[in-house]
């Protein structure tokens, strides 16, 4: 089995009414008369994701994962001991801490093969005490949320940690596909603490549609872990109409918008080779009617495009 601690302090009292242990261990088998002994059960796996450990002398903690150990034969006569079982594992999120708290992940010991105990069945394999493993530090940060909102013409970003260590700083990162990200800003982090930290950021211009965004995490040595990405959909100001469209040879085209402007509109004229036939800058309310000019406007394939603040539509036209 395996044992998964996640805690910022584990600490033991002034008083101990008995041992302090977690513990792991396989199961250690029985005496038999004759015949073969059964063997030792294995250990299992203990991960501590702990920040801190304070232990009193007084009440040190002890944390095991051994290998259990294999039954003995009591009869006179040859026959097979138990086998120990295997070591287990113990995984420190940190440095393994030594102050009052001791560790072991040890194989079990093999069963004797008869009363006399002149022979023993094999221990279980491996170095003693090789299970127990140390990560070097703690995670780097604890995050706690990550969210977005469209802001009027912004997409505000903000995320909690719960606690840092070794924290550089933070870049928010944007895509339009979830698969290719563009770095967009930095944002300098608190670095060590042991509190809720709040941040906050703002994508002045935001794709239309969905973005995605996600934050690519900065250790102070340079080491570096992302955050799961998260979707905001922004959308454009308003809904722009083309019409008529089809539009005829030598007939007006009108532009309409769904509701005011926020900024003066750049309207441009495209046509299928990307020449730009027609451009002006102007004002619009809510219905009112907007010409483009149809001079040079022969039959064909066009692109109209709308540019007001971080507003941007583009809409195809046909002159028939």
């Amino acid at each position: 089995g395996i044992i998964f601690i996640k805690a910022n302090t584990i600490a033991t009292n002034t008083v101990c009414g008995s041992a302090i242990k977690i513990t792991a261990n396989g199961g250690s088998t029985a005496s038999c008369g004759n015949d073969g002994a059964g063997g030792g059960g294995a250990a299992g796996s203990i991960v501590l994701q702990v920040n801190n450990y304070s232990s009193n002398a007084a009440c040190p903690l002890s944390i095991n994962a051994n290998g259990g150990n294999g039954g003995n034969v009591s009869d006179g006569a040859e026959h097979g001991g138990g086998g120990g079982g295997g070591q287990g594992t113990i995984v420190f999120s940190t440095v393994q801490p030594t102050v009052n708290i001791s560790a072991s992940t040890t194989n079990g010991v093999g069963g004797q093969n008869n009363a006399s105990g002149a022979s023993y069945a094999g221990n279980g394999g491996g170095t003693n005490n090789s299970g127990i493993l140390s990560m070097g530090g703690p995670l780097p940060i604890e995050l706690l949320n990550f969210n977005g909102e469209a802001e009027f013409s912004k997409v505000k970003l903000s995320w909690s940690t719960a606690t840092e260590i070794n924290n550089d700083y933070y870049v928010i990162e944007r895509s339009a596909d979830a698969i290719s990200f563009t770095p967009l800003t930095k944002v300098k982090a608190i670095g060590n603490t042991r509190n809720t930290s709040n941040y906050g950021a703002y994508d002045n211009d935001p794709l239309k549609g969905i973005n995605y965004y996600r934050l690519k995490q900065m250790d102070t040595d340079g080491n570096y872990n992302y955050t799961h990405a998260i979707t905001v959909t922004f959308q454009n100001e308003f809904t722009l109409t083309v019409f008529p469209n089809p539009a005829g040879f030598g007939e007006s085209v009108y532009l309409f918008l769904d509701k005011p402007a926020n900024a003066p509109i750049e309207i441009s004229v495209y046509d299928i080779t990307g020449r730009q036939i027609f451009t002006k800058t102007t004002a619009a309310e809510k219905d009112n009617a907007m010409k483009i000019c149809d001079q040079d406007m022969s039959k064909g394939i066009y692109m109209i495009r709308i540019v007001s603040g971080n507003t941007v539509i583009t809409k195809k036209l046909i002159v028939d």
